[in-house]
């Protein structure tokens, strides 16, 4: 558990930093804003890889990760669809698209869907330490988004937004397909020990 509480406390702590726009600001005047992304990058991987390793050994062991509730088949069914857009809006999010235009950020919206999905299903204290957290964010995210651009949500497209047309939007729509089919088949069982398909 403690290497688990460790990694969630080194990745949000960094991440609180760019909804502190005033910290951040101070901190690119003072080490420059190529070592700031790049510490930021860092730090960013560091806990997220902390994260993975400690949910993953408190779910194969079952110690002091105590059960809280036990949801239907069907449900599951319904997380593994909601995972569809999910893997979508990641990839909108670094690929320029007209989804855009209506998910005004992509990934923190993919970020809701993921973590609010795998916590009706989980019901482990593991489970929901992990996606309670990471839900709060990004409802704590979105909201300081609107209140420093006045509404106007910037995104982290970074192509040239002449790419943006259909080109964009059948990118984004296959690769996050790829995404989804990779995570389905493979990527969940590599991260977290959850066959997806077997159960």
């Amino acid at each position: 558990m403690e290497i688990f509480i460790i990694g969630l406390v080194i990745f949000f702590s960094i991440h609180s930093i760019a909804i502190l726009g005033s910290l951040k600001e101070i901190l690119i005047d003072k080490i420059g804003d190529l070592i700031y992304k790049v510490v930021f990058s860092i730090g960013s991987a560091i806990g997220l890889l902390l994260v993975i390793y400690g949910y993953a050994e408190l779910r194969s062991n079952g110690t002091g990760n105590e059960i809280f509730w036990v949801t239907s088949t069907w449900m599951k069914h319904f997380v593994l669809l909601s995972m569809l857009p999910s893997s979508i809006f990641i990839v909108a999010a670094y690929i320029p698209s007209r989804i855009t235009k209506f998910v005004r950020h992509p990934m923190l919206v993919a970020i809701k869907i993921w973590a609010s999905s795998h916590l009706i299903v989980n019901g482990d204290l593991a489970s929901i330490i992990l996606f309670s957290s990471f839900l709060c964010f990004a409802v704590i995210d979105i909201m300081s988004l609107k209140k420093r651009s006045g509404g106007v949500f910037p995104t982290t497209n970074f192509l040239c937004n002449k790419y943006s047309g259909l080109i964009g939007d059948v990118a984004v729509i296959s690769t996050g397909l790829i995404l989804y089919m990779f995570m389905l088949f493979y990527g969940h069982y590599w991260l977290v020990g959850v066959t997806l398909l077997n159960g």
